[in-house]
């Protein structure tokens, strides 16, 4: 069929599980956005994947899409500030390919070339611990918590990291890891160690920030 989905407004998806396979077209073609309040939106087509105004993505939101003929994963038109919005604790790779490889940060400007695009929410785990926004770790901590700990500590809130006097290490693995970009600040001194992995491992942009200091000691690299 020429399209998956065709709308002359908007394309909302809330929540549940969304397939769209366009054989000989779009997947998702809509004069309007494609809004992303939830759920799980997957697409893959032979000619644009997605053709919108723009795409707005909430933290809980998941897409991915994808060309499999040389057109765009992302065909999006609005010049304005409405082009693209996903939610901060959301993880963003792309690539040229239609099958994801060689893939890396994804970048606005960028969008025309992507046959590839993967959106979904943002994860962190530092020493194996799965540790969700708005959650603190404190140092030597095995479970995250809720509640600021009385000493160092390490919180996690919509993709930025802040260590305060955190200290930690993991014998069996990555120390910090993240799916998508990750910031972290840095508050007094910090320090983590592991014995076999990275000391940091990030998919996306890193970046480190703050007046804080922090000593990494890793037998493979950051």
């Amino acid at each position: 069929k020429q399209y998956g989905i065709n709308s002359y407004g908007n394309v909302v998806v809330n929540r549940g599980s969304l397939t769209v396979n366009a054989s000989n077209g779009m997947g998702i073609q809509s004069t309007g956005k494609l809004l992303l309040n939830g759920g799980t939106t997957t697409v893959t087509a032979t000619n644009h994947g997605v053709s919108a105004v723009g795409l707005t993505a909430s933290n809980t939101a998941s897409l991915l899409t994808k060309s499999t003929s040389g057109g765009k994963a992302l065909n999006l038109t609005d010049t304005g500030s409405g082009k693209y919005s996903v939610g901060g604790n959301l993880a963003a790779t792309a690539s040229t390919y239609s099958d994801g490889s060689k893939g890396g940060p994804f970048i606005l400007e960028d969008v025309d070339t992507y046959h590839y695009v993967y959106i979904r929410p943002n994860t962190l785990k530092i020493a194996g611990i799965s540790i969700p926004s708005g959650a603190y770790l404190a140092s030597w901590g095995t479970v995250a918590q809720t509640t600021q700990p009385s000493g160092g500590y390490a919180y996690y809130n919509n993709g930025v990291l802040t260590l305060n006097n955190f200290v930690h290490s993991n014998t069996n693995g990555t120390v910090i890891e993240a799916n998508g970009s990750l910031k972290i600040e840095l508050v007094n001194e910090n320090s983590f160690a592991t014995a076999d992995d990275y000391a940091i491992y990030v998919e996306g942009l890193l970046e480190i920030t703050g007046d804080g200091k922090l000593s990494m000691l890793s037998e493979d690299e950051i």
